[in-house]
């Protein structure tokens, strides 16, 4: 099993924002004690830190944890008020009727353990939507939540129909593979097994934007996709559009 390696973006006195892996838990999870996590990994490099937020494991990006109880405690404050902007990169596909908008849908527990469906009694759920490029039926978005509900982008964008291309919960298959657009025209050689262009739910956290509580200044950090995100959407472009 590969190592997974995370880096630091950010760090002061009061918060620490570190680039997580896709496959990386933020916490530890009761179901799977010993895979690994962010939080327990930092920990032995920092000794005091709090968790304001998390990142599903298969999401990449930027997370932002705290250093001290009083920088949570702004943090949370600051989540709970809408005053820290989100911004995330993701791959979809099916048919979007609009290049921008905002999805309203309440999100409530599913039936299904570990997941989440839309439900006239669920909570509030707000996301903002923009698409950056299209090829095809593939779009490239960026997705703002405005509320912190569990896998609410997964769901809203399935619900919308066109889900995050490789959700294992979500969408049609936890992989992607280039002869799925290909097909008659895919080939690959004798005794060679296709590898799937990303068998993880194509989902980056790339922005995260906020006032910084004890310095009145704003604070932007910003990290690409990985790797497999940008090959996977590479690859798209370059069937549809040559």
């Amino acid at each position: 099993m590969r190592k997974l390696r995370w880096q630091i973006l950010f760090e002061d006195d009061h918060f620490i924002a570190v680039n997580k892996p896709a496959g990386m838990l933020t916490i530890a999870d009761r179901f799977d004690p010993k895979a690994p996590n962010l939080f327990d990994s930092l920990k032995s490099y920092r000794e005091a830190l709090w968790v304001n937020h998390r990142l599903d494991r298969d999401t990449s990006g930027v997370i932002l944890f705290s250093k001290t109880a009083e920088a949570h405690a702004a943090l949370s404050e600051m989540f709970q008020a809408r005053k820290i902007s989100k911004t995330y990169r993701a791959i979809v596909r099916g048919i979007m009727k609009e290049k921008m908008g905002t999805i309203v849908m309440p999100i409530s527990t599913s039936s299904r353990r570990g997941r989440m469906t839309v439900h006239p009694k669920g909570k509030y759920s707000e996301t903002r939507f923009s698409v950056i490029e299209s090829a095809n039926d593939f779009h490239l978005v960026h997705l703002m939540p405005l509320t912190g509900r569990t896998h609410q982008l997964r769901v809203h964008c399935r619900e919308m129909g066109w889900p995050i291309l490789a959700d294992s919960f979500y969408s049609h298959s936890a992989s992607f593979y280039l002869s799925s657009i290909k097909g008659k025209r895919y080939t690959l050689g004798r005794d060679k097994e296709e590898r799937p262009l990303i068998s993880r739910t194509a989902l980056h956290a790339e922005k995260i934007e906020f006032t910084h509580p004890f310095k009145n200044s704003s604070l932007i950090i910003h990290t690409a996709p990985p790797k497999d995100f940008r090959a996977t959407w590479n690859q798209v472009q370059k069937f549809y559009k040559g």
